[in-house]
This record gives C-alpha cells, sequence and structure tokens, in this order.
C-alpha cells in the first residue's frame, strides 16, 4: 500500500481541453491546472503565477510535451505577473500559445511584455473577452480573441465575429455545450470552437523529477541547443551563483595564460569562447545534477566525452562531428545519472537524431555509434571489441591510447577535477 502511495505521490496531473475547427478537427489543447486526480475542475487551492508555473514544469519535465499535446498546439493561461517572466523563454513557440486572462490589465509595462513575447514567435490569445473598452489595446497585439457564449447574446457574437475577421484577428466561441449553439457559431463565421459540447477536460498523467532536477534539465537543454544566446546565458549565470563561481575560476586557471584576472561574468565567457563554456557548464551541470554518490559515473562520462571528441578529429576525417561526439559521448548514461529512463529525458535535451540513436542503442551504425562502441570496449578491456572497431574507423591502438591519457587529463585540470 505504501508503495502505491508513494508512487501516487510522485505523480503530476495535468487537464487538457481541446479546440476544435468547424470541421470538428482538432487543432490546440487548453492546458489546465489540476492538483490530484480528483481534481475534475479547477484546482483554486493554487493560482496565478504559481499554478502557471506549475503546469510548465508538469508538461515539460513530468508528462513531456509532445506526447501532452498529440501533435496539436497547447493553449496556455498566463496571468500578468508572468507575461515578462523568463520562465516562459524555455517554451516552444511553435508548440505553445500564450493565452492573456481577461483580468490582466493593460498597462504599458503589459503590453510592452505582450508585443515581446509576439517577437519571440508566440502567438496571444486574448481571454473571455465580451467587449470590454479597458481590453481594447490588447487587441492591437493578439492573433485570437476567446469569446464566452454564457456572457454574450447571439446578435452581439455575429457583430463581434465580423469586426474580429475585419481586423484579422481569429474568434474563438467557448462554452460551446449545446449542437445549436455550435451551428449557431459557425454560421456566425467563428473560426474555432470550445465547450462540454465538443469535450470536456481530459487529466493526463505523469511522473514528476525532483526540482533541482527540473531546473538543471532545463539548463542541458539550453547548452546542447544549437541557438546559443550569450545575454540569456550571463542570465542564467547570474541566477546560479555557485555555477558562475566555478566557472570564472576555470576560465582564470593557468591554461588560459590570462594578463589579468576575469572578474565579470560578461569576460569570463568572451575568455572561454562558445564551445568551451557549453563544455564546461555541461559538466558542472552533470556533476550538480548527480551529486556526490554517483559522480565517479560522471566522470567516466567525461572522459568518455573527451576521447569520442579526440578520436572524431582523426576517424575518416570527421572533424566537424567533434561536438555531436562530446555530446554523445557525455550523455550516454544520463539515465543513470538523472535517474530516469532515456525515452523520458530525450524530448528535454533536444539532441539530434544521430545522438539520440547512437545513445539509445548505445552504439549502432554511424560515426557516432561507432566511436561510443569502441570508447565502451576500451573501458571494459573488451580488446577484440576494439581491434574491429579501430579497423573499421581508421583509428591505430597508439591514437586511442594517447586519446584516453590526454581525456584523463583534460579532466584532472578541468572543473570536474
Amino acid at each position: 500500500m505504501s508503495c502505491d502511495k508513494d508512487h501516487e505521490n510522485s505523480a503530476v496531473w495535468v487537464a487538457r481541453q481541446s479546440v476544435l475547427n468547424s470541421q470538428y478537427n482538432v487543432v490546440a489543447h487548453e492546458i489546465l491546472y489540476r492538483g490530484s486526480p480528483q481534481a475534475l475542475t479547477a484546482d483554486h487551492g493554487m493560482e496565478g503565477a504559481a499554478a502557471t508555473r506549475q503546469v510548465i514544469r508538469n508538461i515539460v519535465f513530468g508528462i513531456g510535451l509532445d506526447k501532452f499535446l498529440s501533435g496539436a498546439r497547447g493553449l496556455l493561461n498566463i496571468p500578468e505577473e508572468l507575461l515578462a517572466d523568463p520562465v516562459l523563454e524555455a517554451l516552444p513557440a511553435n508548440q505553445i500559445s500564450l493565452e492573456i486572462l481577461e483580468t490582466v490589465q493593460p498597462t504599458a509595462e503589459a503590453l510592452r511584455a505582450c508585443a515581446g513575447l509576439r517577437k519571440a514567435g508566440f502567438s496571444l490569445f486574448l481571454d473571455d473577452y465580451s467587449g470590454q473598452p479597458h481590453l481594447a489595446p490588447f487587441l492591437d497585439l493578439v492573433d485570437c480573441v476567446k469569446v464566452d457564449l454564457r456572457k454574450t447574446t447571439p446578435q452581439e457574437l455575429e457583430k463581434m465575429c465580423r469586426w474580429f475577421h475585419s481586423r484579422g484577428i481569429k474568434a474563438l466561441a467557448e462554452k460551446v455545450e449545446t449542437h445549436e449553439e455550435f451551428d449557431r457559431c459557425r454560421s456566425f463565421g467563428f473560426d474555432l470552437y470550445q465547450g462540454f459540447f465538443l469535450d470536456r477536460p481530459v487529466l493526463v498523467r505523469g511522473e514528476k523529477l525532483p526540482a533541482i532536477r527540473m531546473q538543471r534539465m532545463e539548463l542541458l537543454r539550453f547548452l546542447v541547443s544549437t541557438e546559443f544566446d550569450w545575454d540569456e546565458l550571463e542570465a542564467i549565470l547570474s541566477r546560479n551563483p555557485v555555477l558562475a563561481y566555478q566557472l570564472i575560476r576555470h576560465a582564470n586557471s593557468a591554461r588560459y595564460n590570462q594578463l589579468r584576472r576575469v572578474d565579470s561574468l560578461r569576460r569570463c565567457l568572451t575568455v572561454l569562447g562558445e564551445i568551451e563554456a557549453r563544455r564546461m557548464l555541461l559538466l558542472l551541470t552533470l556533476l550538480d545534477v548527480a551529486g556526490t554518490q554517483i559522480g565517479e559515473l560522471v566522470r567516466r562520462c567525461v572522459i568518455r566525452a573527451r576521447m569520442m571528441e579526440l578520436l572524431a578529429a582523426s576517424a575518416a576525417g570527421e572533424d566537424g562531428q567533434k561536438q555531436s561526439a562530446f555530446l554523445t559521448g557525455l550523455f550516454s548514461s544520463i539515465d543513470l545519472i538523472i535517474g530516469a529512463p532515456f525515452e523520458e529525458l530525450a524530448p528535454h535535451l533536444g539532441l539530434s537524431g544521430e545522438i539520440e540513436s547512437a545513445i539509445r542503442d548505445q552504439g549502432g551504425n554511424g560515426l557516432l555509434g561507432e566511436l561510443l562502441k569502441l570508447v565502451k570496449a576500451y573501458e571494459k578491456g573488451d580488446w577484440s571489441g576494439v581491434d574491429v572497431e579501430t579497423r573499421s574507423l581508421g583509428v591505430s591502438a597508439e591514437g586511442l591510447s594517447t586519446a584516453y591519457l590526454e581525456a584523463v587529463s583534460w579532466l584532472q585540470t578541468g572543473p570536474a577535477g
């Protein structure tokens, strides 16, 4: 019984209610906070920013965004205090639309934040609009307006729908509870529909990671992304003083032979450069996630990653695969480090398909898979396996041994030593 209770305590719950078009096709799911499986309606024990933050944690780190949305877009309620919050930066604008609640006041700050979200690629919805004059400034920024049928007459519905379309804004009819209401709204030209007649909120369950691990998974995703925003990285480090200290200490090491000490985050990042900054932060973050109990496993993966990076430069002249080889080795045991199956972690990391395939198969075809097999065979002393892979990759036994010694030396002088 206690096991069942512990398992239930590790669960996260989020509800979703479908948004359909006039052909009854699901085009989006509104994402709704639920605190427990018994909370079939909104859980008022947590409201506002706290509920939205919890929803983001639950769908991104507990359920998985792709699994939750099933190919549709997500529609997330954003209260006023979250409009300018960096937490939204972690969401993919190509999958998530943001819904401005009717309680948000159109202050200069709120309008500026909405403009910034549009610039970042998010589509914006205005919730529960029924012609309130004070909400009019939002109409210049939103892509769609939700109209509550319970608060609007049929005559007002038709008039508003035409007016929205004249401004290039889509209209969504919400609280559609009968076939008659659906047909009426469709005749008025509404684009989207939501309500109990079409779909009731459905609970979706997932497993949660501890909060500190969720934060580190977010950082790992940023560090392996192809886009690298120095301002964003500096902001992340500003909120993580331990990481910032360790990175600056590394930049001040003898390895960089600096004429003057690094005394700021920006100078630290300039000295290290993108590749080295990414690499050092990846190592530090993985060590932080793992803790002391499995620190040795992380160190083994670091050596593996560095070996694969060095070998990629000499294997069939594949110098361009160095960074991918490093990431493959580094994350090759991420399931053991984090304590969750790789299938659950992969969506949060944003790795390339080739890297994912090599890690999932722990080897396989392709340069990354072959390198991983070679290095793991070397670790285990499987010399017949080493012989097969070195011949396949064109790597000499001497080159393999040299890569191992260089990797060990690099680890000892780096931040994980």
